[in-house]
């Protein structure tokens, strides 16, 4: 194997390892309470191939968060594929919340992830992932004539806020199955109003 190839592995692996020490911290220890020298520590590299990778503890905490959005959007993407567009929308909306309860994953946390990296660095890097999961689960629903001519991108938009809530609220549950449950039920009922709702003329504002 060329010398360069195996440096590009080596400097693969070793970002990799760093980002999955800064992802277990960041989780249990939250941003304040971690620092760099831990994290490098913990991955088993020194703090100047922490830099060599990362320009500073906010940009490691970013890309830890992409991971986890393209994690989350893996799994939404996953769920849902029975052919029936209505169960299977319902689906992905569970599997994202069920992604508040999976340890595996080293989750940040939203609420600290949109403080760390601002409300709009947040959302960039979000629905850079399961949006697009969101707006394919729709565009389902709309092609079986079950949206009307409602838009789906803003659509998609108002969704991701609504599971974005609830898996804020799913997290912070002592009963998160019982939670969970009412959730979806609540989910449930909002997607089968925009359904409702498509179906009949909306009305302009003043009339």
């Amino acid at each position: 194997m060329p010398t360069q190839n195996r440096r590009e592995e080596s400097a693969a692996a070793t970002r990799q390892l760093l980002l999955d020490a800064a992802a277990r911290m960041f989780s249990q220890q939250g941003f304040a309470k971690t620092s760099l020298s831990d994290i490098a520590a913990r991955a088993g590299a020194t703090k100047g191939a922490l830099y060599h990778h990362f320009s500073g503890k906010e940009a490691l905490y970013a890309s830890c968060y992409e991971q986890q959005a393209a994690k989350v959007a893996a799994i939404v993407r996953a769920a849902g594929t029975s052919g029936d567009p209505w169960q299977d929308t319902l689906e992905k909306c569970r599997a994202f919340l069920g992604c508040a309860r999976l340890r595996h994953l080293n989750a940040v946390p939203i609420q600290e992830a949109i403080i760390v990296l601002g409300w709009q660095r947040w959302r960039e890097l979000d629905s850079a992932h399961t949006m697009g999961e969101l707006e394919l689960a729709l565009a389902r629903l709309s092609d079986a004539g079950l949206l009307g001519s409602f838009d789906r991108r803003l659509l998609a938009d108002s969704l991701f806020a609504v599971l974005v809530s609830a898996m804020m609220t799913l997290s912070e549950s002592r009963d998160r199955a019982a939670t969970e449950a009412e959730l979806m039920r609540q989910l449930s009922a909002f997607l089968s109003g925009v359904m409702s709702a498509s179906n009949r003329p909306i009305e302009s504002e003043g009339t």
